[in-house]
């Protein structure tokens, strides 16, 4: 590798660490949480991934309208257009839409002790993955409720409503969905999927609060999914 190549592919790398660290961060100081080191690492190499994709893709439209249009001014300007048209319209949605799916993961950084409020960390198994969660029980509930957070947030980021409805007499459980917060994996399907995690705490619920009613309180993707 030469040094100019070297400077190029240092300077990208850079670019790529502060841009998602950036995002990941902000993300982490608006929600509320932290941004792990690991993620950073994570979301980073993914982003060089999906450039690499687009570099891929710009040559090898390159080399197409080489072959179609004329080699003069007019030629590589239309060329030029249908490569960002092509580019535009095609791998942006693509980016969108694999950013929503593999969302960049803000963890927890405090418990429901922070709102005074008595919990223990439980482990809800659901598509072979063991979902991280809090259930804070009620000793005088004659109900519980899961609660489901949305897309890019985590549990913590939820923990006033688990507090009001602590207060208003139930037991409550909420838990990081898949590739949220502090539970494994790295994709999530905006509700389709996470619909299976919702039963599984459901039926952790039941058993824990045997002949009690169980209801769920969903926001967003959380909401989709119950």
């Amino acid at each position: 590798m030469t040094r100019p190549t070297l400077t190029r592919v240092t300077v990208y790398a850079v670019v790529l660490l502060a841009v998602t660290g950036g995002r990941g961060h902000l993300l982490a100081h608006t929600l509320g949480g932290r941004y792990p080191w690991e993620a950073w690492i994570q979301d980073t190499l993914w982003f060089a991934l999906l450039i690499l994709a687009l570099k891929g893709l710009d040559w090898l439209l390159h080399g197409l309208t080489k072959r179609i249009f004329a080699d003069n001014a007019a030629g590589h300007a239309l060329g030029l257009s249908v490569r960002l048209s092509a580019l535009i319209l095609g791998f942006f949605p693509f980016l969108l839409s694999t950013l929503q799916i593999h969302p960049q993961r803000i963890a927890t950084k405090g418990t429901p002790a922070d709102r005074d409020l008595s919990f223990e960390e439980v482990s809800i198994n659901s598509r072979g993955m063991a979902l991280k969660g809090w259930h804070c029980p009620n000793p005088d509930s004659t109900s519980a409720v899961f609660v489901a957070h949305g897309l890019n947030a985590n549990r913590e980021n939820f923990m006033e409503p688990v507090r009001l409805l602590h207060d208003l007499g139930h037991s409550v459980l909420i838990i990081d969905f898949p590739a949220h917060g502090d539970s494994p994996g790295r994709a999530t399907m905006l509700g389709l999927h996470e619909a299976a995690d919702v039963k599984a705490a459901h039926d952790w619920l039941a058993k824990q609060h045997p002949n009690m009613p169980i209801n769920a309180l969903g926001y967003s993707m959380g909401a989709s999914a119950v």
